[in-house]
């Protein structure tokens, strides 16, 4: 999603493992198992995304529990 920001790290995981996915594509040489491992790192980066905290909305949060 767009509207989400995610840690860079695990945003990062997940743009080096669509880079290494693409690099398959269209390689008639690719076996069974290089697409698999592709495919497979891939779903673990998602798996392993991490929203970003939105300073803001915390200190927010925390002052309205403060003040209650």
């Amino acid at each position: 999603r767009e509207d989400i920001t995610y840690m860079d790290e695990t945003k990062a995981n997940v743009e080096t493992a669509v880079s290494a996915a693409k690099a398959l594509v269209g390689q008639e040489n690719a076996t069974d198992a290089e697409v698999s491992a592709a495919v497979k790192n891939l779903n673990d980066a998602i798996a392993k995304l991490v929203i970003a905290a939105d300073e803001n909305a915390f200190n927010a949060a925390i002052a309205q529990v403060r003040e209650s």
